[in-house]
């Protein structure tokens, strides 16, 4: 695994951080525990080569029942940016990478290069997608933006277990919002790290922004036990990263590659240039 990134400590304000890169091929320094690379989903509407080509048959098909074009596009810009990231860090050409699913999770289908301790979590909304990747060590990633115009009342016994509902009441009215949303993040990052995702209600699980620390049962018996991190987001958004250990180190990073007009090859999942 290429793990020479940036060096940034244990911040936790990406968008004050000046931190660029070029291209996919630039090697910062050694040391990540957890690397979160933004990736800005306007960017799907500047190119014209399309980079379905770039993705697998099983990605394009679930592309293709995205009836918004815009979704469809920025879908696909997301899974091919992720592609090419995990492509960057294993050193390999972004066709060989392939997924598997275990327990509502995708993990990296084995295979040369392919480090079974890798994890990733790719998560999108609005006008951008995350990729949170680290190395042993199982992690969620949810971002969402927060739109004034959306009435988020009505879920809140979907996502809010009795004990955060009844808190969220006794918030003054202008931080129930915040409270809600950034409840809802921590949440699904929290059982995307788990690998249960929505097979299990949202309302079942005790987590509160004053906590982070939380623990779901593990199917081996007992408790598994979880830090959850609130993350510096854009304005009108919120994060929050899922860990199954300490996060002592947390890098950030921009996509910046761009496409190619691609064709297919004769080999499934390999893109050659035009």
């Amino acid at each position: 695994m290429n793990a020479n990134l940036p060096s940034m400590g244990a911040s936790l304000l990406p968008w004050i951080t000046k931190t660029r890169m070029a291209n996919l091929s630039v090697a910062p320094d050694r040391g990540t525990k957890v690397a979160i690379w933004r990736v800005d989903l306007r960017e799907a509407d500047k190119f014209q080569c399309p980079v379905a080509n770039g993705l697998d048959p099983l990605e394009r098909s679930r592309a293709a029942r995205i009836v918004d074009p815009v979704d469809a596009r920025r879908w696909q810009w997301a899974h091919w940016a992720m592609r090419r990231i995990l492509a960057y860090h294993l050193n390999l050409a972004p066709g060989d990478i392939g997924y598997r699913l275990e327990g509502g999770k995708p993990h990296l289908r084995g295979g040369p290069g392919i480090p079974p301790e890798l994890d990733f979590s790719l998560t999108h909304s609005g006008d951008w997608a995350w990729l949170a990747l680290a190395s042993k060590c199982s992690i969620g990633l949810d971002l969402e933006q927060v739109r004034g115009t959306r009435d988020w009342r009505p879920l809140v016994d979907l996502v809010c277990s009795p004990a955060e509902a009844g808190h969220l009441v006794e918030l003054p009215e202008e931080m129930r919002s915040c409270f809600f949303h950034r409840t809802w993040v921590r949440k699904e990052a929290l059982l995307k790290a788990d690998g249960v995702g929505l097979c299990v209600p949202c309302g079942l699980q005790v987590i509160t922004t004053l906590r982070d620390v939380a623990c779901l049962p593990d199917p081996r018996g007992g408790t598994r036990t979880w830090r959850l991190l609130n993350l510096d987001a854009p304005p009108g958004y919120v994060a929050s990263l899922a860990c199954s250990g300490p996060c002592t180190d947390l890098q950030w990073f921009d996509f910046v590659d761009r496409p190619s007009c691609q064709r297919r090859s004769s080999i499934p999942g390999k893109v050659l240039e035009a």
